[in-house]
């Protein structure tokens, strides 16, 4: 079924309603860059992947930018179980080793941002990945956290942090170059290959073990 066809069953008065509505929020944020969170259920289900997506490219379609931030907790949990590696928490809070943060980034910019560009492209989008390391676009600081036991003690988390500052004119250069290229950047490739060595089920991506 069509775009068209799915739209079939509503009346023409009720189509010029949604668009006058929608109007003042065109005009509004038209050149506009949105940052959108994406996550829970809509990145499970299949249906709301796909209308995710739609809604996407229309913003585009319409005059916006749009950006999208997502999660993937879920994922990274279910690749660090295939690698038999688990969590360690202190004071309820997860503890980020240097192994750990390698898995995180290959899931996140490999696997889960992936699958999110293919959804945009697929509806008729032209989207790129980005992640913060890209060019140096986000910086953070180092987290500490005060122990409760001995509250002048600070305890390091290892690699997590707090956001400190972010360049986004890098981003958008980053974007474009990226679009005409298409090309993997090096660090996720050689991550990549590293995590395959490291994989229970013979060497498959991270993302195709989990899936499994």
């Amino acid at each position: 079924m069509t775009d068209i066809d799915s739209l079939a069953h509503i009346a023409p008065r009720d189509k010029a309603e949604i668009l006058a509505q929608a109007l003042p929020y065109i005009r509004k944020f038209h050149g506009k860059t949105l940052v959108i969170k994406y996550g829970g259920n809509a990145m499970t289900d299949p249906a709301l992947q796909a209308d995710f997506a739609e809604d996407v490219v229309l913003l585009k379609l319409v005059g916006m930018n749009p950006v999208v931030v997502h999660g993937g907790g879920p994922q990274i949990e279910t690749a660090l179980n295939r690698l038999g590696k688990k969590g360690e928490f202190i004071q309820g809070m997860r503890v980020t080793d240097a192994e750990t943060m390698e898995v995180v980034e290959w899931v996140l910019a490999g696997e889960v941002q992936q699958d999110i560009v293919g959804l945009i492209n697929q509806a008729g989008g032209k989207a790129v990945g980005l992640t913060g390391r890209d060019g140096g676009m986000i910086r953070a600081k180092k987290l500490k956290m005060v122990d409760n036991n001995d509250p002048p003690q600070r305890i390091r988390r290892g690699p997590s942090g707090r956001h400190r500052v972010d360049r986004p004119q890098r981003g958008e250069g980053l974007a474009r170059r990226r679009l005409h290229s298409r090309h993997q950047p090096h660090w996720l490739w050689r991550k990549q290959r590293e995590l395959q060595h490291q994989c229970r089920c013979g060497g498959r991506q991270i993302g195709q073990c989990a899936a499994r």
